[in-house]
Order: structure tokens, then C-alpha cells, then sequence
């Protein structure tokens, strides 16, 4: 069976590192890399030592509407999946190549699985232009890989079939487990050492890790997360703040602009690395951020987190109370930072909430055993003349509990 597997950004790249590691000891795995975004993509690419087939970087330019972008998706997939014919697609997340990939697999009629399928934050523009697109894919796809039952749910009240929903928990474990096992400490502060920040500088302070970059941030709020950082830097000079800012130029220049004067223990960086971030999560003692992924991460690190948005679609961090909703709202950040340093035990309480709710770092392996299933594989290749073919009894064993 051919499979091809399609990513575009760095929190696809990393989420689907690990499924492309399990897929390629059994199947003939083609991999894309469509270009949407190109040097943070080929940190994740070099990382894990993925071998990409093909590399549509040259073919999609960098600045470019979302519009845009769609269209130059959308022609180049087409291009490659009529030359491979893959047998099955496999796309992750919300992006503009998830939603392109599936898309063009629909109109070849060629089966499409989605890992990371069925979440929702139930407001259409925020994130934009992620939640529809998310939503978008859970109707194009066949087969759905939701992390945790609340996806599932959602998935089972958009009507989509329940014998296509296999609830395998969230892949970022597992790649947070492979990540791990590979990176070199020596490199790790070789990158911290461009931003002035030491070995000493991390084991004598705690640190806390700010990013933000949602579309729905820039401009305002991204200005009042500024002032609160800067202000918490000021109050509590035993913490250092390192921010990983994003390539975003907007998000750069109002973050460029508001910490030209800022405190000495505040540390502006370019995005760091894949394993440079997986090394500060290990020593984090507190995660302020508007990404999806870090909101997992964090989590599942047993790391409090505060959340930079008024919806996030990954409701399972807020209702766990593993999390905190804060917006940009400089009192709702003040406050739980507050709490978290002054009330131990409402920390520790936190920390620990979190740590299962994204599965136990075997989500690839569940995927990898589901395609090897004979009748899956009879599915997918009779499609798509499939529709009266039920998945439900191949469940067990592959399901998380």
C-alpha cells in the first residue's frame, strides 16, 4: 500500500514525524513537504531525520495572500498525487495545506485519514483561518484520528460515521517522547548562547516561556501581552521570561517596538528550535502562549499554562483546569502568575491535571496498526465504492481508553 503523508508547517512536520517513522517499517510512505512554511519546516525535517520525496518550497512563494497560498496548494498537490496515485493521504491539523491536501485527495477520490481530527473552539474566526479549516477536513476526510473524547464527540455531532472515528490520543507525545531521545544538549546552548542565555542563567532562575503568534492577537492585544510581560519581569526579577517570537512581521515588529526597553530578565528570541524548546519545557515552570501545540505540550510536561485567547479549540486543557483562558487581559495574567508563584499547592494541583489528557505517546503505533488492518486496507483499496463497509468491530485494540 502507498501512503502519502502531507505536511507544511512545523506543528505538522512535528506531529507527524513520529506517524511517518511507524509507517515507513510497513508501507511504501511517500512524503510531502508543501512549502507553506519553509525554514521552520526544515528544522523539524533535519530534527527527525525525515527523508522528504517531494519539496514544493520552489513552487510556493513567500509572500502571498491565503488566497494565494491556496491556489499554488492546490495546483502542485494535484501535480504530485497524479504522478505517485497514492492508495491513502494522510494530513494533520488546520492548516491551509491540511485543508489543500484532503481536498485535492477528494477530487482524485482518493481516501484521506485525519490525524488530529475533531477539534473545535466553535468560533469561526478564532483561530482564523484554522477552525474552519479543521472543520472543512473532518468533511473531506475517511478516516479520523481524534486525540481525546472530546474530539470524538464533536466528531460524532457533525454526524460524521462513528465507524470512522478511531480515538488514538494526541501524536505531539509521542514526537515530545522521540524528540527527547535525540537531542543534544551541546546544541541546545550553542542556539541559547546567540540570546546571551547560560547554563547558570537557566539552573538559578525559573523560567517561564511566552510565545504568541494567532492571527487574532496582532496589533492590541499583542501590545497588551507586552506590557504584562514586561511588568512581571519587573516585579519578579528571580524568574527569567524567554519569548520565542514568531517569523510572523507584524508580530515581529509590535514585539521588536514595545521591548526596545525592557528588563534584564526578559530574553527575545527568533523561534527556537524543536529540541531547544523541548529542552526549556523540561525546566519551564510556566508556559504563557497562544499555540495549539504548546498548549498540549505543556500539559502533558505536567507545566501550568496560561492561554493568550478567549477560545481555544483544545477545551480539554480549560476544563481539566490544567490551563487558564486569560485573553491578553492584564489582570487575568497578573493573577494566575500571581497564584501559581505565592500558592504551591494550587501549582502542583495544576501541574498534575494535565499530564494524561493527550494519551500515553503511542497514537503513531495505534495509527500504524490500524492501516495494517486486513479490512482497513480492503477499504481503502476498494474505495470509493466503500460507503457500505463498517469499521466499527476492528476497533478494539487500537482505541485508547
Amino acid at each position: 500500500m502507498k501512503i502519502a503523508v502531507v505536511f507544511g508547517t512545523r506543528p505538522e512536520a512535528i506531529k507527524l514525524a513520529p506517524v511517518i517513522k511507524q509507517l515507513q517499517n510497513r508501507f511504501e510512505t511517500i512524503v510531502i513537504n508543501s512549502g507553506q512554511h519553509h525554514n521552520l519546516v526544515q528544522q523539524i525535517i533535519d530534527f527527525f531525520h525525515i527523508d522528504v520525496d517531494y519539496d514544493l518550497r520552489a513552487f510556493v512563494s513567500k509572500d502571498r495572500t491565503l488566497s494565494q497560498l491556496s491556489s499554488m496548494l492546490i495546483e502542485n498537490l494535484d501535480r504530485v498525487y497524479s504522478e505517485i496515485s497514492p492508495d491513502l493521504i494522510i494530513v494533520q491539523g488546520d492548516t491551509m495545506t491540511t485543508f489543500t491536501a484532503a481536498f485535492v485527495g477528494f477530487l482524485q477520490k482518493k481516501p484521506v485519514a485525519h490525524v488530529e481530527a475533531g477539534l473545535r473552539s466553535f468560533s469561526k474566526f478564532a483561530p482564523f483561518p484554522e477552525e474552519l479549516m479543521r472543520e472543512m477536513v473532518g468533511r473531506l476526510a475517511d478516516l479520523h484520528f481524534p486525540p481525546t473524547k472530546v474530539d470524538k464527540e464533536n466528531l460524532l455531532k457533525e454526524n460524521i460515521r462513528p465507524d470512522r472515528i478511531f480515538l488514538v490520543g494526541n501524536t505531539v507525545v509521542d514526537a515530545l517522547k522521540l524528540g527527547s531521545s535525540l537531542l543534544d544538549e551541546k546544541q541546545v546552548f550553542k542556539e541559547l548562547s546567540e540570546y546571551g542565555i547560560t547554563p547558570d542563567i537557566l539552573k538559578n532562575k525559573k523560567l517561564i516561556l511566552i510565545t504568541s503568534h494567532r492571527r487574532e492577537n496582532i496589533g492590541e492585544p499583542l501590545v497588551k501581552i507586552c506590557q504584562s510581560i514586561k511588568h512581571l519581569a519587573q516585579k519578579y526579577p528571580d524568574f527569567i521570561f524567554i519569548w520565542s517570537t514568531h517569523p510572523n512581521p507584524e508580530v515581529k515588529s509590535i514585539i521588536s517596538n514595545y521591548m526596545k526597553i525592557k528588563p534584564d530578565n526578559i530574553y527575545i528570541t527568533k523561534p527556537i528550535s524543536y529540541s531547544t524548546m523541548i529542552y526549556l519545557l523540561s525546566r519551564t515552570f510556566l508556559v504563557i502562549t497562544d499555540s495549539g501545540g504548546l498548549q498540549e505540550e505543556s500539559a502533558s510536561l505536567g507545566i501550568p499554562v496560561l492561554v493568550l485567547r478567549a477560545v481555544t479549540e483544545r477545551s480539554v486543557v480549560i476544563d481539566a483546569k490544567a490551563g487558564f483562558l486569560v485573553d491578553s487581559n492584564r489582570d487575568k495574567i497578573e493573577y494566575y502568575f500571581k497564584k501559581f508563584v505565592e500558592d504551591k499547592e494550587f501549582y502542583e494541583k495544576v501541574s498534575n491535571r494535565g499530564r494524561n489528557l493527550f494519551g500515553d505517546g503511542t497514537a503513531s503505533i495505534r495509527i500504524r496498526k490500524l492501516l495494517e488492518n486486513d479490512e482497513v486496507q480492503r477499504f481503502i483499496k476498494q474505495y470509493p465504492s466503500t460507503e457500505k463497509m463498517n469499521l466499527e468491530h476492528i476497533k478494539e485494540g487500537i482505541e485508547i481508553l
